[in-house]
C-alpha cells in the first residue's frame, strides 16, 4: 500500500488511529504501507477505499486517479468548459491525455489562480458606485 501512509497522513492520523476506525490492528496498518502484507485483505481494503474517499486501484498504486467518478465528473465540465470558450467546437471532443495536461497545469498554478481571482473580487468592490452600497 504505497498510498495508504499518505492518505493517513492528509487526514492527520496515526497508525492506531486508523487502525481502530477499520477495525484491525496497528501492525496490519504498519504492513499494508510498507507492502509487506503478504494476504490482501480485500474487505479493509474496500474500508479504506471508501474512508479515503478513493478506488481500490489507487490504494494499491495501480491507477493515479484517485476517484474516477469525480474525474468523469470534472473531465465533462473541463470540455464543457472549453466549448463555452471556444478551443474546441460543439462536436469536437479533446483527448485525455490533453485534459489531463490542462488538470495538470492548472493544480500547478493554483496558489496563482487563488491569489489573481481574490485581487480581482477586490478590485470589483472598489470599483463600485458608493451610491450602489
Amino acid at each position: 500500500m504505497n498510498r495508504l501512509s499518505e492518505l493517513r497522513k492528509e487526514k492527520n492520523l496515526k497508525q492506531s488511529e486508523l487502525a481502530k476506525l477499520m477495525g484491525t490492528s496497528q501492525q496490519t496498518i504498519s504492513a499494508y504501507e510498507r507492502d509487506m502484507y503478504s494476504q490482501k485483505d480485500s474487505v479493509l481494503e474496500k474500508k479504506l477505499a471508501e474512508f479515503f474517499s478513493c478506488s481500490i486501484d489507487y490504494l494499491r498504486g495501480l491507477s493515479d486517479i484517485r476517484n474516477s467518478e469525480k474525474y468523469v465528473k470534472d473531465s465533462i465540465l473541463l470540455r464543457d468548459e472549453f466549448r463555452k470558450l471556444g478551443i474546441i467546437g460543439e462536436d469536437e471532443d479533446i483527448s485525455d491525455e490533453l485534459l489531463s495536461y490542462f488538470r495538470n497545469l492548472i493544480q500547478l498554478n493554483k496558489p496563482f489562480l487563488s491569489n489573481f481571482s481574490k485581487n480581482n473580487r477586490d478590485l470589483d468592490s472598489d470599483t463600485k458606485n458608493p451610491d450602489d452600497k
